[in-house]
């Protein structure tokens, strides 16, 4: 209760998304499917339950096990929601939504997770963290200092970018050219990854159950017939 107290909720940041869920007239979740070595890492199906059995319309949610990685996964029965409820759903004058992000750092559910942690200390556990514990963060002064949210402009982004530039045959490549072009594809990778959140915490609302998402990036999604 007292870490839903503190999210601060907005729309889920996929209006096709959320506008293929508002269609049905009453979404529940009826599938999740977790694959820890294998894609799609999360499955999640919302069924308009209020539709005929046999021709029952369906969104997917799909989160690859590279770009959309889970962090973490709670999922709770829609009786077990009173934290959901107390923090969005009974306050007067709340939009009905069924998707949602929370977008408020420090963010309570990863604050959560390290001090349940205090061993691993930071998060995510890889690269340069979003967040981390005073303690591990003074015993080990070559960590970067924590980005928040997202990438600040000083901060160095981590991970490799693989360049591909093909040219005619026939024709001798520039060294300069191919240089300029592989730095101009760089910027715009750099740029695309300090524009978007370095994780995304996600939560899902139906009268079936409740799903809570800490991931890398958002689903692919399908309606199906």
């Amino acid at each position: 209760m007292e870490r839903f107290s503190r999210y601060e909720f907005a729309p889920w940041p996929d209006d096709a998304l959320s506008a293929a869920v508002n269609a049905l007239a009453r979404p529940m979740v009826t599938r999740l499917e977790q694959r820890w070595t294998d894609s799609p890492a999360l499955t999640v199906e919302l069924s308009d339950m209020d539709a005929p059995e046999d021709g029952r319309p369906v969104v997917r949610l799909e989160w690859d096990s590279f770009q959309g990685q889970i962090f973490a996964l709670e999922v709770f029965d829609e009786f077990y929601s009173g934290p959901y409820a107390h923090a969005y759903a009974w306050r007067p004058g709340t939009e009905r939504r069924f998707l949602h992000e929370v977008v408020n750092f420090p963010n309570p559910w990863i604050e959560e997770i390290l001090d349940d942690n205090p061993a691993v200390g930071a998060f995510p556990p890889y690269g340069p963290p979003v967040a981390s514990r005073p303690e591990p963060l003074s015993d080990n002064p070559s960590w970067p200092e924590p980005t928040g949210r997202y990438y600040r402009p000083e901060d160095q982004v981590s991970g490799g970018l693989d360049v591909v530039i093909s040219w005619p045959d026939g024709e001798e490549p520039d060294l300069d050219t191919l240089q300029a072009q592989a730095r101009e594809m760089r910027e715009q990778w750099e740029a695309e990854l300090r524009s978007r959140p370095r994780y995304r915490h996600l939560f899902i609302a139906s009268d079936s159950g409740m799903v809570e998402v800490l991931c890398a990036g958002l689903p692919t999604w399908t309606r199906v017939e």
